[in-house]
């Protein structure tokens, strides 16, 4: 049986409408398997260039971002947001880089107290005005955490969007299509709903199809947590520089390997949870993005120069199963643990 047809199993076996898997191997992109549909009884069928959604895998190219400003000298992991947005308030001030990339600077919610998520959506204007009016209104209020505990939160990556529009003058979307995406050779990729790959629901155990026109996915002002759609073989241009560290140019050595390497007692930090496996030699990174709406996953193994990525248009517990199952058809296949 091929890898299509074993994808292909998987994808009908769960119910989704599609399913698409990427592996990176000796730190070199291979070619990209995608079944199913672009929308559940729909009739075009989804293509290998075809885009899917990130969601928060979108943070480690936040941070990446971050530690190029690092490696020009703009900043420092220990630097505050005191020093780097003179606004802040004072309850906020001591706030460091590196407690923002580890989630442990005290955030929790994404809107201010008493707002839901649709507030975000109802700001208006230049996408650095709306996140610039969005961390005043934010960090008016006093931490919801302490300081040094770990809590996973989407504010704490749009705050460093912000950082990262002070000290450039650029809006962060543009800094990755005409900085780190250019600088790798990503192309067609963008922000919000996918173009033609829908977006579903799982109601009654069956996908739900979300029309990419609407509002449907995280508010705009959020899209350094995750917001990035990407084709599933441009994903792993990305992805490759942490599975080949050596070998990559998007990073110093040195800012590449303290974005991913635990930090401050954590398992977290610059978009990546760091842990370990025998079949990846020891350290591994991964993550799941989600904008409740799609599903992917990414496991890197720096020591074996290896990385399996995977992405689904559909969420629910289904749809993770999928994607860890994809994930072994790739570890089996390329890595052949325990043979």
């Amino acid at each position: 049986m091929t890898q299509e047809s074993k994808l292909e199993e998987l994808r009908a076996k769960h119910g989704l409408p599609a399913l698409g898997m990427v592996a990176v191997v000796d730190g070199k992109p291979q070619e990209v398997g995608v079944v199913g549909m672009r929308k559940w009884e729909g009739t075009e069928r989804v293509l290998p260039g075809d885009a899917f959604h990130l969601g928060s895998e979108t943070k480690a190219m936040t941070a990446t971002l971050i530690g190029q400003l690092i490696d020009k000298g703009k900043l420092t992991l220990k630097s505050t947001l005191g020093e780097l947005l003179p606004e802040t308030p004072s309850a906020w001030k001591a706030t460091t880089i590196e407690t923002l990339l580890a989630h442990q600077a005290g955030l929790t919610r994404d809107e201010p107290k008493g707002k839901n998520l649709l507030y975000l959506h109802q700001f208006t204007g230049p996408l650095m005005q709306q996140r610039a009016r969005w961390y005043r209104e934010r960090l008016a209020d006093l931490p919801d955490e302490t300081v040094g505990k770990y809590q996973y939160a989407n504010a704490g990556y749009a705050i460093l969007g912000v950082v990262v529009e002070r000290l450039t003058g650029k809006p962060w979307e543009q800094l990755l299509t005409e900085g780190l995406w250019k600088q790798l050779g990503i192309r067609g990729g963008g922000f919000g709903a996918p173009p033609v790959v829908w977006q579903h629901l799982c109601e009654e155990k069956k996908p739900v199809p979300i029309d990419p026109r609407e509002k449907a996915d995280n508010p705009p002002l959020m899209g350094p947590a995750g917001r990035v759609h990407l084709p599933l073989g441009e994903w792993a241009k990305f992805v490759a520089a942490f599975a080949d560290p050596d070998h990559q140019k998007i990073l110093s050595p040195e800012t590449m390997a303290a974005l991913t390497t635990p930090v401050l007692g954590g398992e977290y930090n610059g978009g990546w949870v760091i842990t370990s496996r025998g079949w990846g030699g020891g350290r591994v990174l991964t993550h799941a993005g989600s904008n409740t709406m799609n599903f992917c996953v990414a496991w890197v193994a720096p020591k074996r120069r290896f990385a399996a990525l995977v992405a689904t248009n559909i969420v629910g517990d289904e749809a993770s199963k999928a994607c860890d199952a994809a994930i072994g058809l790739m570890i089996r296949q390329y890595l052949k643990p325990g043979a």
